[in-house]
């Protein structure tokens, strides 16, 4: 093009860089005349702001099961010395959060009693990756549990960044019990349905999250009598 127009001048219009593995737009069309950025569209009332929000899971330990807790503790540290017993209290007593890559996690083999993923495994290309990694740090009796959408429809829509067919969501994987169970199949494999599309599609969820549990619960069952169209899934695979 610029063989063919040698004294034209070109100007572009983009909300991303040409490439994906280079930004190199202005190697390309020259510095910036105007920039829009998000703050600006926020101050036009073009768009609404945008906020960022963890999604680490909130861990918390009941009251009613503390007590127990130190009574077992007792009973598994029985004859060890004082200043040792309450080292482990220390160490053990503290919650944290670690960032690392769900298909290389950073610990030991049979570290916990139970590894959770939370509407997770939908985004992964390989999920059974990641469950293999959960399984190898579960220890004997313990259970790797996971919650998904039900025999979801993976939609896809034209990306306007990159022009290429996007999930919605990212959801990449549609799963069902048939499809859970063929996972871990070393493990003793359970699950249960919850939640009603339909219910979901008539945004119900606002009104019935005022509700008591209870009272959901049984609205969620007799939806899925009348229309078995559960939403999602939770399952568990338990190490023998």
């Amino acid at each position: 093009m610029r063989d063919a127009l040698p004294h034209a001048s070109f100007i572009g219009f983009t909300g991303t860089p040409i490439e994906l593995a280079d930004a190199n737009t202005r190697a390309v069309f020259g510095d910036y005349i105007s920039i829009y950025d998000i703050q600006r569209a926020v101050e036009d009332g073009a768009t609404v702001p945008i906020y960022y929000e963890s999604r680490l899971a909130k861990l918390d330990l009941p009251e009613e099961l503390k007590p127990r807790l130190d009574a077992e503790f007792e009973e598994v540290t029985e004859g060890e010395e004082i200043e040792r017993k309450e080292g482990l209290k220390t160490k053990w007593a503290q919650l944290e959060a670690v960032v690392a890559h769900g298909e290389r996690l950073p610990f030991a083999d049979a570290t916990f009693d139970c590894a959770v993923a939370s509407e997770v495994i939908e985004h992964l290309p390989e999920p059974e990756r990641v469950l293999d990694e959960m399984w190898r740090v579960v220890r004997p009796g313990g259970r790797v549990l996971i919650s998904t959408p039900y025999r979801e429809r993976i939609r896809y829509v034209l990306c306007i960044h990159c022009n290429q067919p996007t999930p919605i969501h990212a959801h990449l994987n549609s799963f069902d019990e048939h499809r859970l169970a063929s996972y871990l199949r070393q493990g003793r494999f359970g699950y249960t349905t919850f939640g009603n599309k339909a219910l979901l599609i008539a945004r119900t969820h606002v009104l019935l999250g005022r509700v008591p549990h209870w009272l959901w619960r049984l609205v969620d069952w007799l939806a899925n009598r009348i229309l078995p169209k559960p939403a999602h899934i939770v399952a568990w695979w338990d190490r023998a």
